[in-house]
């Protein structure tokens, strides 16, 4: 999802594997995630990141036709799996909002969010992730492999 060109980067590790050996990519997907009940601080981290994303030529949705990519690159019958993470508690839903805090200044520099928007999303979502009503469903993590 960070590259720009990941179908060359796919080839090229398939050009690196022996015959009968396997290459094997996991892929977050920011297009599917889940918050119970819906909260607009969710809607927006994802869309900006999104937008982040492609404003600098990156996928971040890529996750969910990973398997595309394997079959474009020469893998006749690629092999799929997943992750959908779910949490009601805990400190990993605090993660989404000290992500979000990470990035936020790009967004700002990119003209993407004004700082007081940053700012309350990041709020927002760390309030979100302290309420133990709410469920946070993790962006999916698509895994596929395939043998050469």
């Amino acid at each position: 999802m960070h590259l720009t060109r990941p179908a060359d980067a796919l080839a090229a590790m398939r050009s690196l594997v022996r015959p009968g050996g396997q290459v094997v990519c996991e892929e977050m997907d920011l297009g599917v995630w889940l918050c119970d009940p819906p909260a607009e601080a969710m809607t927006r981290f994802f869309a900006l990141n999104t937008a982040l994303g492609e404003r600098r030529g990156e996928n971040f949705s890529l996750g969910a036709s990973l398997h595309q990519l394997f079959r474009a690159a020469g893998f006749a019958r690629p092999e799929v799996g997943a992750n959908f993470a779910l949490a009601v508690r805990g400190e990993e839903k605090r993660l989404l909002g000290m992500t979000f805090a990470e990035f936020a200044p790009e967004l700002v520099s990119e003209g993407l969010a004004t700082q007081e928007e940053a700012d309350r999303v990041t709020a927002d979502l760390l309030r979100l992730a302290d309420d133990e009503t709410t469920l946070f469903g993790f962006p999916l993590v698509a895994q596929v492999w395939a043998t050469r």
